[in-house]
Order: structure tokens, then C-alpha cells, then sequence
């Protein structure tokens, strides 16, 4: 049985019409997204992007789970954060090849990029997360943030 990383596939529209409806204008699909050939047979791929209510000046999120399809677990998720200027903020649950440098795989499975500083357009510094380990948790972190954002003007 293939290793997953013990999460359900997102429910898109739960958390659209439900969950997230007063932060989330619209969830669209993301086309040619193709499941790497290295997870072997019987897997999905569900990618999509999340763009927030208009009033809220913040960029969308690029959301993309690889799935189990006997167990409807996610192997893999990339939640990239991202606008015009680049990656804000990802959030990865996955492990990296075996031949991949060891400050690479440490943080695995779930690890956050984050800007190294302000020229840095692609989040190069790798911590590990504890906190944001499904898209739920990336979106209450999200809808805080707008929170915050309004009130501390």
C-alpha cells in the first residue's frame, strides 16, 4: 500500500459554500496538472485555485493534492501562496527522494517556505510546520490574518 500522509482529500465546495464562504469568492479548476509518474498507478490529482472576496486585498492560493484513490488520502499537497510578485508563503506536506541533501528532507513531510527577505521571490527558507497541516488549517490561518489585517489599521 502506497504511504500517504493520513489527511482526506479537500472538500473544494465545503469549504466555498460552507466552511470559508466569507473569505472565498470562487474556486476554480487548474488545468494540466499531471500526477508524477514516480507515485505508480490508481492516484488523482485535484488542482485548483482559491481566489479571495475582492474587498480583501490578498493574493489567491494555488492549491494542489495528489490522492490515494483506493483510500482517499492525500499523498502529496502544495498550497502556494502567490501573487504578481511572486511566492508568498507555501505550505508542502510531502517527503522529498531519498537522494535529496538532508537539509531538504528534514522538515518532512509538512514544512513551510517563507521569504528569506524582501527580494526573495520564490520563499527559499524551509521551517517545519506543526500547525498548518491541511488546507483548513492554512485557510483559518489566512481568514486570521485578514482579521488582523483589518483592525490594525
Amino acid at each position: 500500500m502506497r504511504k500517504t500522509l493520513g489527511i482526506k482529500r479537500t472538500n473544494f465546495p465545503r469549504l466555498e459554500r460552507l466552511d470559508f464562504r466569507d473569505i472565498i469568492e470562487e474556486v476554480n479548476n487548474i488545468f494540466g496538472v499531471e500526477v508524477p509518474g514516480h507515485h505508480g498507478p490508481n492516484l488523482s490529482v485535484q488542482a485548483k485555485r482559491i481566489r479571495f472576496k475582492l474587498f480583501l486585498p490578498i493574493p489567491s492560493l494555488k492549491c494542489v493534492e495528489y490522492i490515494d484513490n483506493q483510500t482517499n488520502e492525500i499523498i502529496e499537497y502544495f498550497y502556494d501562496w502567490e501573487d504578481a510578485s511572486g511566492t508568498l508563503m507555501k505550505f508542502h506536506g510531502h517527503y522529498h527522494p531519498e537522494e535529496a541533501p538532508d537539509e531538504i528532507k528534514e522538515f518532512d513531510p509538512f514544512h513551510l517556505h517563507i521569504k528569506e527577505d524582501e527580494f526573495d521571490r520564490e520563499a527559499r527558507k524551509r521551517e517545519r510546520d506543526d500547525e498548518y497541516q491541511c488546507l483548513y488549517q492554512v485557510l483559518l490561518f489566512i481568514k486570521r490574518y485578514v482579521y488582523v489585517s483589518r483592525y490594525s489599521k
